[in-house]
C-alpha cells in the first residue's frame, strides 16, 4: 500500500514537472524571435528542454523532480531566451543585443533582511525599482519569477 502511494506521488510529480516544462516550451515557441529562426536554430533552442523532458520522464526521485521544477526550468528558459535572441539577430553588432535576466538574479542594495514597518517596505521597493531600472538601462528584459 505504501509502495503504491509513493508510485502515485512520483507519477503526480512527473506530470506536474512535464506540464511546467511544456509551458516553457510553448512560451518560447510563441515569441516573435522564434518564428524568425531556421529549423535547425529552432531545434537548437528547444534541444535542452527535450533533454530535460526525457530526464523528467526517467527520474525516480521526487526530490530531483522538485529541483528541476523549482530551479532548473526557469534558468533554462532564461538561457534559451538569450540564445534565441542571439540566433534571431546574429549580425546586429551595431547596437547592443537585448538580453534577459530573472528577477531573482537582480541584486538589491539594501541592508535589511526583513521588513517590519511601512517605511521598510518603501525603502525596499525603492531599492528594487532602482535595481530593475539599472537592468533595463543595461538593455535587459526582466523575467518575473
Amino acid at each position: 500500500m505504501l509502495t503504491k502511494k509513493v508510485k502515485n506521488a512520483l507519477l503526480g510529480e512527473k506530470d506536474v514537472t512535464v506540464e511546467i516544462a511544456e509551458e516553457y516550451v510553448t512560451k518560447l515557441k510563441q515569441r516573435a524571435e522564434f518564428d524568425q529562426l531556421s529549423a535547425s536554430a529552432k531545434e537548437e533552442v528547444l534541444l535542452p528542454f527535450n533533454e530535460v523532458l526525457n530526464r523528467i520522464r526517467n527520474e525516480r526521485y521526487i526530490g530531483n523532480l522538485k529541483n528541476i521544477r523549482y530551479y532548473e526550468l526557469a534558468d533554462l528558459y532564461t538561457g534559451r531566451l538569450n540564445r534565441m535572441n542571439e540566433l534571431a539577430a546574429p549580425d546586429e553588432e551595431t547596437k547592443p543585443r537585448r538580453m534577459f535576466i530573472k528577477q531573482s538574479k537582480i541584486q538589491l542594495l539594501i541592508d535589511k533582511k526583513e521588513l517590519e514597518t511601512e517605511e521598510d517596505v518603501d525603502e525596499y521597493l525603492k531599492a528594487l525599482r532602482e535595481a530593475m531600472v539599472k537592468q533595463i538601462q543595461k538593455n535587459r528584459n526582466i523575467i518575473l519569477d
